[in-house]
């Protein structure tokens, strides 16, 4: 290409790196999981009339199981609408922890309802298993209601324990407040970075996501805009890029990886029954994976492939033998890649929140909602009936259960109206699917060019076209991506992720897409003749700038 085309490379390549900027700190993901209570739950229940009369006076609104949360990928996120997060919510001590360690709140002239109180009982006793900073969840247990009176008998007792026990709950506060951890690059603790960083240095989990997830959303492009930075310093010319843009080149499409691994949790979660979707920071690491390597693209020749030219050089003399197995290597990739993208599953998620955790929000949550005319429900119970229930209710919340082919969830983000997860998931699975599918067309076609003795413009644009399509292919990344969100979701006590056949039959046609390109470097290989003519041309071509000096 040429010199404008090289100059319009490196200012879009340079301008990606604002976007990786928000993609990396900006908000990526968000969760939340309500319940709505059906009458048809309790059919057959010991406690039908009294449920009956529940439905009959009141519709009951959504029930909040785990509260709306907003993580960024490196930054602090959005911490809005919090809540009250139970330590042993389960999935949501997993996916939303904070730094803010444990806190049960109180109105100074509110009280708390029998299960609520238990609840704050059972806060506090877990708060001693927190890791430094929070590793489970802030609870907040503000309640509205009248605060019974202590006996007076009692009162002397608390007085006198209570400079004990504010004394130890001061050390425990700045236990929770104070020993928030500190990573290097800005990544806040409140990220799924640091989250999962946090849980590796305790020794919960291994450091294979946290690492994972820091090599390609930060190590890989930093490693790009050095080797960017190098082809801009050497003096090889438009038409013989270095080596440096070659391999920039091919670490391009696996910045994408962290991409790969947020869409495919939220695919899950949102098959799951919950909601579920992406925000500014997903489309903007999409719009740097793919604008980067399009101005990479642009400052590569016509002519060239992302795949250095040494690997042509495997099998010297072989490019007839590698065009006559180009065919039956592309039918093995489209067989394999239809079974694993369309006919099998290739994750499956389970999720599970105790009951006592469900218990404990239900009865939060109405004993604020509620206030008096859930006193006098209650009076109108039999002993012990209201927190039967409450137990009755957690046993019939839906269990997490999500299973998924590649091409489900396709379906699954774009039908999610979100207009980020919409826009990024297209432009992802255009990489994913699409692109493979073209790369291959358009080599089988380049192979045909070149030994059909095609003019030589006609080649050259079969070989512009599958340069394109090659930088752009992320099969395999799409491979890399989901072992990543398994170790991810493997991370969490809680979650259960399984790679199912789907993702193994990918894993092969990743693994055949490769040696496709390796078919097609040695079959469009130069032939001698044509290396020496394309020498003297070179050396012509050299002699005739020199002399235009």
């Amino acid at each position: 290409m040429g010199k404008f085309a090289t100059k319009s490379g490196v200012v879009l390549f340079i301008g990606s790196y604002v976007l990786l900027y928000y993609g990396l700190y900006g908000a990526l993901v968000e969760y939340q999981y309500t319940v709505q209570p059906q009458l048809a739950w309790f059919d057959g229940s010991p406690h039908k009339s009294a449920w009956d009369t529940v439905f009959s006076v009141i519709q009951p609104p959504p029930v909040p199981i785990l509260p709306r949360t907003v993580r960024a990928l490196l930054g602090s996120g959005d911490d809005t609408d919090v809540g009250l997060r139970s330590p042993d919510l389960g999935l949501a001590s997993a996916l939303f922890a904070t730094s803010e360690g444990v806190s049960v709140e109180a109105k100074a002239s509110g009280g708390v309802s029998g299960g609520a109180a238990a609840a704050a009982g059972s806060d506090q006793a877990a708060a001693s298993h927190l890791r430094p900073g929070g590793a489970l969840l802030h609870t907040n247990l503000a309640v509205d209601g009248p605060q019974p009176e202590a006996p007076a008998d009692a009162s002397s007792s608390s007085s006198s324990s209570s400079s004990s026990s504010s004394s130890s709950s001061s050390s425990s506060s700045s236990v929770s407040t104070s020993q928030a951890p500190t990573f290097p690059l800005g990544i806040s603790d409140k990220s799924l970075v640091g989250y999962l960083l946090e849980e590796a240095r305790a020794g919960r989990i291994g450091f294979f996501a946290p690492i994972a997830l820091v090599t390609f959303g930060i190590v890989l492009p930093l490693v790009k805009l050095v080797l960017v930075i190098g082809f801009l310093g050497t003096e090889t010319g438009v038409a013989k890029p270095s080596m440096h843009l070659h391999i920039a080149s091919f670490l391009s499409r696996w910045t994408a990886v962290d991409a790969v691994a947020e869409a495919g949790i939220v695919a899950l979660l949102l098959q799951a029954g919950m909601f579920a979707k992406h925000d500014l920071g997903y489309t903007s690491f999409i719009g740097y994976v793919f604008l980067s390597g399009f101005g990479i693209w642009l400052m590569l020749p016509n002519s060239s492939s992302s795949t250095p030219a040494v690997i042509s050089q495997v099998l010297p003399g072989h490019r007839t033998l590698a065009a006559c197995l180009f065919p039956l290597s592309a039918a093995v990739f489209a067989t394999l890649l239809y079974f694993g993208a369309v006919h099998f599953a290739m994750a499956r998620m389970q999720a599970s929140i105790s009951e006592d955790a469900i218990v404990k929000r239900l009865d939060a949550f109405l004993t604020k909602e509620g206030g008096d005319m859930l006193e006098m429900g209650k009076s109108l119970l039999a002993p012990g009936e209201y927190e039967a229930m409450l137990r009755e209710f957690a046993e019939k919340v839906p269990k997490l259960d999500a299973e998924l082919s590649a091409c489900k969830a396709m379906l699954v983000l774009i039908q999610s109206r979100h207009p980020h997860t919409i826009v990024g998931s297209v432009v992802l699975y255009i990489g994913i699917v699409f692109m493979p599918l073209m790369e291959v067309l358009a080599s089988a076609f380049a192979i045909k060019a070149r030994f059909a003795l095609s003019p030589r413009n006609s080649l050259e644009r079969w070989q512009s076209l599958l340069s394109f399509v090659s930088e752009f292919a992320l099969l395999e990344v799409f491979v890399g991506g989901l072992a990543v969100c398994h170790g991810i979701m493997s991370s969490f006590s809680v979650l259960r992720m399984d790679l199912m056949p789907g993702f193994y039959f990918l894993a092969a046609a990743a693994a055949i897409g490769v040696f496709n390109r390796f078919l097609t470097n040695v079959a469009m290989a130069p032939s001698d003749v044509e290396k020496e003519e394309e020498s003297q041309y070179g050396a012509f071509d050299e002699n005739l700038r020199l002399s235009m000096k």
